[in-house]
């Protein structure tokens, strides 16, 4: 694809004839080789409109974890994963499919990344924001139980300081109790 000699041949031997599960893409984590995508990955220039760039700015992360799907969503380079880049570049059946479709993002300021892209980084923002805020919960908690911890030695200090209690050891039956105002 666009003269590139990057061994994209042997990544699309390895899922030729597979359909992605977009139910549920746990399922496709086994039917693509992770380090052969990274290989590919590595060794694939970023296309301008008309010359090579420098190569990708990132790698797919493990599948699953956090890094994956944060950077799904925020680079253009991972937008050929989502299912309405599949539907209109790849899938021959769909309705949307467009044979003269290009498989890569000229990067001119013309083409735009279609709407599960969008969605995808909607999504992760709003994950952002309630993890932060989360987080500044944690913290507001944390703070009002050192300020209570505090507010109960300081209650206890003073309610212990306006009662006095004295016993004489010599006399057994003497005990006084003195109660400050």
């Amino acid at each position: 694809a666009n003269g590139l000699d990057n061994d994209w041949q042997t990544l699309q031997a390895n899922i030729e004839g597979q359909d992605p599960d977009f139910s549920n893409t746990t399922n496709d984590w086994g039917k693509v080789n992770i380090n052969l995508l990274h290989q590919v990955e590595n060794q694939t220039p970023f296309v301008f409109e008309n010359k090579l760039g420098i190569e990708f700015s990132h790698t797919l992360p493990e599948y699953g974890s956090q890094q994956y799907y944060e950077l799904i969503s925020k680079y253009y380079q991972f937008q050929a994963g989502w299912q309405d880049f599949y539907n209109v570049s790849i899938n021959m059946s769909s309705p949307n499919y467009d044979p003269n479709h290009t498989f890569f993002y000229g990067w001119q300021g013309r083409d735009e990344p279609n709407t599960l892209f969008y969605q995808g980084r909607d999504r992760a923002q709003t994950f952002n924001d309630n993890y932060r805020a989360a987080g500044n919960i944690l913290k507001l908690l944390l703070v009002n139980h050192v300020v209570s911890a505090f507010d109960a030695l300081f209650t206890v200090q003073l309610k212990n300081s306006r009662i006095e209690s004295n016993t004489n050891l010599m006399k057994m039956e003497q005990f006084s109790l003195t109660w400050h105002f």
